[in-house]
C-alpha cells in the first residue's frame, strides 16, 4: 500500500529520513494494523486507495518511526542536555495522532448499536 519511501518523501524529520528500510517496513506494518483494526477492514475491496487513507498510512507509519527510534524513551530517560538546549519529558506527554478526519468515512458499520455491557455470575 505504501512504501518506506513514501514515508521518507512526506517527512521532515531527519530521524525519519534516515531510518533503515527494514525498520520503516516494521512501522508500516504497525500502522497499518492500526488502520485496518480502526476501519474493520483492510481495503482490499477497493480498486484503488483512497488518497485520505493513504495520507493516514504515511502519517502513522511517520509517527512510529518517531516514536520507535526515540531512545531516550526507550531507555526511560525524562531529561537530557545536549550543550546549551535541555528538555524534559513528562510521563504522558506523548502526544497522540488524530487521524479521524482521514479515516471516518471509511469506517465500516458493524451493525452494533446501543450499549455494550458484561454480565458475571454472582
Amino acid at each position: 500500500m505504501i512504501t518506506p519511501e513514501d514515508v521518507r518523501q512526506y517527512s521532515e524529520f531527519d530521524t525519519v529520513k534516515t531510518r533503515q528500510e527494514t525498520q520503516l517496513k516494521f512501522d508500516i506494518v504497525q500502522a497499518k494494523q492500526d488502520i485496518f483494526k480502526y476501519c474493520g477492514h483492510d481495503f482490499s475491496d477497493y480498486p484503488e486507495l483512497p488518497e485520505e487513507v493513504e495520507l493516514a498510512f504515511i502519517k502513522l507509519a511517520e509517527y512510529y518511526a518517531i516514536i520507535n527510534s526515540d531512545e531516550g524513551r526507550v531507555r526511560g530517560i525524562k531529561s537530557e542536555s545536549l550543550g546549551d538546549y535541555s528538555y524534559t519529558i513528562r510521563d504522558g506527554d506523548t502526544k497522540k495522532l488524530s487521524l479521524k478526519s482521514l479515516l471516518d468515512e471509511y469506517v465500516e458499520d458493524t451493525g452494533q448499536k446501543g450499549t455494550k455491557f458484561k454480565m458475571r455470575v454472582l
